[in-house]
């Protein structure tokens, strides 16, 4: 009876344990959750490259219009004129650069839900079917058979959610 106790409290051996693999990077972007928000995320980029298409244009516009008409204006017109294509251009890379701090703090936030979502969702599906470890794929396992690959039902699990 004692030698059993000591048996049952034993840290399992390597053939008692039960070890998978995940590519964490597919099973994230295979995702439902993280494929709509990386759409959300899209479209706000659109809206951003659209404004400053728009704005770069205004400024090719008022560029044009000076070296038209530049000739034909008063000193303080064609001064005015410059002020407005400098400002345009100011407001242009203001806008520009707000717009990548935007998108860049938007990837992040999605990469921090995507990493928290892939470790819970492993969590539970590792305590659901007895695995003991699950690793991340590449680059530290430097062979696996395919047998022990659980990303495909890891992500199943994430979108259950």
């Amino acid at each position: 009876m004692g030698m059993l106790l000591i048996l049952g409290s034993a840290p399992a051996t390597a053939a008692e344990l039960k070890i998978g693999v995940i590519d964490a990077g597919s099973a994230i972007a295979e995702s439902n959750v993280y494929k709509k928000e990386a759409a959300r995320i899209a479209g706000i980029e659109k809206k951003i490259n659209n404004m400053l298409r728009s704005l770069e244009q205004k400024i090719i516009n008022v560029r044009n219009d000076f070296q038209q008409n530049s000739n034909k204006w008063s000193a303080d017109k064609a001064l005015a004129k410059q002020k407005d294509m400098a400002d345009l251009e100011i407001r242009f890379n203001r806008d520009k650069s707000d717009g990548i701090q935007v998108l860049k703090r938007e990837n992040e936030q999605l990469n921090a839900r995507a990493v928290g979502q892939l470790n819970k969702a492993i969590a539970e599906y590792a305590k659901a079917k007895g695995y003991n470890l699950i690793l991340q794929k590449n680059p530290a396992v430097m062979f696996e058979d395919g047998t022990t690959d659980v990303t495909g039902d890891v992500v199943r699990q994430m979108n259950r959610k």
